[in-house]
């Protein structure tokens, strides 16, 4: 919890740039997904039962231990809340600004986990999006997609496109291109995701607001 908060845009200059637990310890913090999967990898090797929750904006880490306060119950294990990027936080408690958000929960001891950056060009309402994804969990990643939409400024989902199927082992990495296209002089931003198996998407990054000509 003590260390610092930053970023991807302002330390890696990408808006979403997942780092390895190792990366967070040398660079001295990063944001939440970061300080999230640094605390989750701590605690799996100490041999507790951890997840990664992951809120619209937000990730945090469930825990399974004996304790109070705000928690999920997920295939009969019960996980608190674990909160990373700022100190006082105790075990179950939450964020006001998180309380009442929906989560997703994926255990870490059997989770595949895609991480990807990515880089846009836009021509008028046309925007073309260039990924780079790697299979950084303990499994490998069977049967995910990449999701790439238009929203507005009131979260509508103007326009999406998905990738094809990803299969990627551990350690492997892949490089493709999706485009979308958005309505003309209307203010919007891309918004992307990692889609699973089940449909649920996570891992979701932004884009700057930008009004097309």
């Amino acid at each position: 919890q003590s260390m610092e908060y930053a970023l991807d845009i302002e330390t890696k200059g990408v808006t979403e740039y997942p780092r390895f637990p190792v990366e967070t310890l040398v660079e001295g913090g990063g944001d939440c997904e970061d300080t999230g999967i640094l605390m989750a990898s701590l605690l799996d090797i100490m041999g507790y039962n951890v997840s990664l929750i992951m809120l619209p904006n937000h990730l945090a880490v469930g825990v399974a231990v004996n304790a109070i306060g705000v928690h999920w119950v997920h295939e009969n294990v019960t996980y608190f809340y674990l909160e990373t990027t700022a100190p006082g936080w105790e075990v179950g408690e939450v964020p006001p600004e998180h309380d009442s958000e929906e989560a997703t929960l994926q255990p870490v001891d059997r989770m595949p986990f895609l991480a990807y950056t990515w880089t846009a060009s836009r021509k008028n309402n046309r925007v073309t999006v260039r990924f780079h994804v790697t299979s950084e969990g303990s499994i490998a990643a069977e049967g995910y997609l990449l999701w790439l939409a238009v929203e507005d400024q009131d979260g509508v989902i103007l326009a999406e496109t998905y990738s094809g199927y990803l299969d990627l082992a551990y350690g492997e990495e892949t490089w493709l291109t999706l485009k979308v296209m958005g309505p003309r002089r209307e203010r919007q931003r891309l918004v992307m995701g990692v889609k699973d198996p089940e449909g649920e998407t996570g891992f979701l990054s932004y884009s700057e607001y930008y009004t097309s000509s």
